[in-house]
């Protein structure tokens, strides 16, 4: 880690985040991220960045999980800015960061360098904490398969899955990579290959993100036929500047769910 906090950022983010929402030093607290149009709307008007659509998904479907981690004591905390929706729980350990006013770019990082783990769709914010601070990372509804970014040991993915129009079946994992449609990054383009990107399920992502929780509190173990999955899926990938190290690891319950694909 290379970025470090002066002592008076310390003193005044600490401050803040105990007298905002609650949240004291000793408080466990897990951050949570999607993506949607209003940011890019309202901050690049004179952009069309709607080809980015295809990595849109609702937070309602990570409020299932949200539950979950706060029945665990943890805290969680919706990040972004200008989002589209809001997360419709009266759960009063789920936060609202944005709404509710308590956004700043101080907290943006510290409470990136500071969280348990985040949880997110492929966008930048989820970098911050994962590369910048080395957090564990649960990536969801993860949309470019040949993108995907193994080399982190402590991170976790589950990706859309890729349903075929015309063949009217989920596309198996050395298709996606061998026709390039795991490469794509427009919508249109997606489209245009009569593809259509279906989002991760509420269960799947209360899965993949219960899995990171038990793993850090050292209580989930992987049994044989986890690793033979693990490798099965990874065995797509050839080590390129892409791929040049393969540490990352696929939800457990998700890859078992969807053996068809491998």
């Amino acid at each position: 880690i290379h970025l470090s906090f002066l002592n008076n950022e310390i003193s005044q983010a600490e401050t803040e985040i105990k007298t905002k929402m609650g949240i004291t030093n000793k408080d466990k607290y897990v951050l949570i991220i999607n993506r949607g149009k209003r940011y890019f709307e309202e901050t690049f008007k004179d952009l069309d960045l709607s080809y980015h659509s295809y990595r849109y998904c609702s937070i309602q479907d990570f409020l299932p999980m949200g539950n979950m981690l706060t029945k665990k004591d943890y805290f969680v905390i919706r990040m972004g800015q200008k989002v589209d929706d809001l997360m419709k729980t009266n759960n009063s350990k789920i936060i609202e960061y944005d709404e509710k006013g308590y956004r700043s770019d101080l907290l943006d990082i510290f409470l990136s360098a500071n969280c348990k783990f985040i949880v997110g769709v492929d966008t930048g914010f989820y970098c911050v904490a994962g590369w910048n601070f080395r957090k564990p990372v649960v990536a969801v509804n993860f949309s470019q398969m040949e993108y995907i970014e193994p080399w982190l040991s402590n991170w976790l993915f589950i990706f859309r899955k890729y349903w075929s129009k015309s063949e009217k079946r989920f596309l198996k994992i050395h298709e996606i990579i061998k026709s390039g449609v795991g490469r794509l990054h427009r919508t249109e383009e997606i489209l245009s290959r009569g593809i259509e990107l279906v989002d991760n399920t509420p269960e799947e992502i209360k899965e993949v993100v219960e899995e990171m929780e038990l793993r850090l509190e050292k209580k989930w173990n992987y049994n044989e036929e986890d690793e033979e999955i693990q490798k099965k899926f990874w065995s797509n990938f050839k080590l390129s500047p892409l791929h040049g190290a393969i540490r990352s690891r696929i939800g457990s319950k998700f890859l078992k769910k969807n053996l068809d694909l491998l």
